[in-house]
């Protein structure tokens, strides 16, 4: 997640946790269904 996975303190680490539920959340798609696009892509090599 940009310059927030290079940092190294807790603070940081929660956050990325916290941004990447509401992009879940806003997306309006269930968590199952966007972890397998992000699975497939990653089984294409398609980033």
């Amino acid at each position: 997640m940009g310059p927030i996975n290079q940092c190294k303190c807790k603070e940081a680490d929660e956050l990325k946790y916290i941004l990447a539920a509401d992009f879940i959340h806003d997306s309006g798609q269930k968590d199952e269904d966007l972890y397998k696009k992000i699975k497939d892509c990653i089984k294409l090599q398609i980033f």
